[in-house]
């Protein structure tokens, strides 16, 4: 009866604003189960990449009066880059598997790091972008939508099929699943485990720093804008279940959507709230999560 008494065009505001809250913890998220899903490390500084990817979108914008598809892709490379530095420069001391203690505590110190090196470098006060891409609009069925939301949904949706090929039609998207699935006999048959979670570091540091990069457009750049959205990427795999990146996906999407409704039709306040809440009641119900499977990836 509540939704029945809105009005159209806030619904159709509220599914827009659950799509883009979807697709910031999709790709944050999926970026997080693939390399727990081969390294079995939770990444703890994966929220400071998508605040780096932020950042990269602000200096392509404001410095160098890049193009929207650009700046895209100069942040998904930048990102990448970093991540293979991350690795071979850290993560690699961790070795291929069973370090998870140790990986979290190396992992949140280099959050810390990144956090307060960019408040020293950019300040800590936001950075908004404001482009011709900002108050550019589109009808649809007689609604306005905001080009930038719309644009971000799209780069994720694009990201999870060029994901889904990479998983799954190419050599090193089926190392990645060998190794997720079974290290052991991955090893046996020749895969390279150091190699394999090499290109899995920079494919998860790619996304986020792809998620950074178009939600900048959408909110603002700024030192923790990332520590939310990594914590709820958590309890999206959680919930999700940690052997599905297809569970994960679907999950982050119906969070958002729930979140954006919970927040525009009840109160603000309760929208982490709903998170939190159902995982712990997943947790409590089903502890392999909702998709959750005994194979990885």
């Amino acid at each position: 009866m509540l939704i029945a008494n809105v009005d159209s065009t806030l619904l159709v505001d509220l599914t827009v604003s659950g799509l883009v809250l979807g697709a910031t913890y999709a790709l944050a998220a999926a970026g997080l189960a693939l390399i727990y899903g081969v390294m079995e490390v939770i990444n703890m500084a994966h929220g400071e990449l998508y605040m780096l990817g932020a950042y990269v979108a602000w200096l392509g914008i404001e410095h160098f009066h890049l193009p929207y598809v650009a700046v895209l892709l100069l942040a998904t490379a930048a990102l990448a880059v970093f991540g293979l530095f991350f690795y071979d420069g850290l993560l690699r001391r961790l070795g291929t598997r069973g370090q998870f203690e140790r990986g979290i505590v190396l992992t949140l110190g280099v959050s810390l790091v990144l956090q307060n090196g960019a408040i020293v470098v950019f300040g800590p006060e936001p950075k908004t972008l404001t482009t011709r891409l900002t108050f550019k609009t589109f009808h649809v069925g007689g609604q306005l939508l905001v080009a930038t939301r719309v644009y971000a949904v799209l780069c994720a949706v694009a990201a999870f099929a060029l994901l889904y090929v990479v998983l799954n039609h190419t050599s090193v998207g089926r190392s990645m699943r060998g190794a997720a699935q079974n290290p052991t006999a991955a090893l046996m048959v020749g895969l390279n485990p150091t190699r394999t979670a090499r290109l899995t570091v920079v494919l998860g540091s790619a996304l986020a720093g792809l998620a950074g990069c178009a939600l900048t457009f959408v909110y603002n750049a700024n030192p923790t804008v990332g520590v939310p959205v990594v914590f709820t990427a958590f309890a999206v795999i959680v919930i999700g279940g940690l052997g599905s990146l297809s569970g994960t996906i679907v999950t982050a999407f119906a969070l958002g959507l729930t979140q954006s409704f919970v927040g525009g039709l009840v109160s603000t306040t309760l929208q982490d709230a709903v998170a939190f809440s159902l995982m712990m009641i997943v947790l409590f119900l089903r502890p392999q999560g909702i998709f959750g499977r005994e194979v990885r990836l």
